[in-house]
């Protein structure tokens, strides 16, 4: 539930079991957080739905372009004077995300098709006055057809507004999550060569 006066930057979700599900959207949704998953597995899975807050009345929602394809990016903008506090990504089922990442100005988002003609991919961002930092963790190369874990650390003193990662389109994310002190990516390598997968995370004082 959401506090009178908060709203949303940033939010994901925790999987157990921790692979087999496919996000398809992970995105702002009013005052809360939208999230939309596909469980490509044969056994039944805990999702656990979670958001990060503000009560910063700066902030404002920033929608992408749509953009089609069997994989696809979309890019959302922050007016000018604004920083990136958080966003997300949007895409039609059967298209699994592979990037949800941010500059300082903007949030962007991937999908790779993996059953219809168009991905439909739409970032979203939120927008703020406040000074916001971004981060990544480090490289974790995943062989072919494994699934693991990178993490992204706010610098001393701040804490994460928002979160996710990156890497090759074949690299499709399975949960993305806070930490008390960053940002947890979980994804699959679906590919028949070792690709990385690189978590992000969106920082503030408190």
């Amino acid at each position: 539930m959401i506090g009178t006066g908060l709203t949303s930057t940033g939010g994901g979700i925790r999987l157990n079991p921790n692979n087999g599900v496919f996000l398809t959207a992970s995105n702002p949704g009013g005052p809360g957080w939208d999230i939309s998953v596909d469980n490509q597995s044969d056994e039944p899975h805990t999702v656990t739905p979670l958001v990060i807050c503000a009560a910063d009345p700066s902030i404002t929602h920033q929608v992408g372009t749509t953009a089609n394809g069997p994989t696809a990016e979309s890019a959302a903008t922050c007016p000018a004077g604004q920083f990136v506090a958080g966003g997300g990504v949007v895409a039609k089922a059967k298209n699994y995300l592979s990037l949800s990442i941010s500059d300082a100005n903007h949030w962007f988002g991937r999908a790779k098709n993996v059953n219809t003609i168009f991905t439909g991919v739409v970032a979203f961002a939120r927008c703020s006055n406040r000074p916001h930092s971004a981060a990544n963790g480090d490289p974790v190369t995943l062989q072919p057809g494994t699934t693991g874990t990178s993490q992204a650390q706010c610098p001393d003193g701040q804490v994460p507004t928002a979160g996710g990662g990156s890497g090759h389109p074949n690299v499709l994310h399975n949960a993305s999550a806070p930490t008390a002190t960053g940002w947890s990516l979980r994804a699959t390598n679906t590919d028949n060569v070792p690709r990385l997968v690189v978590a992000h995370v969106v920082c503030t004082a408190p």
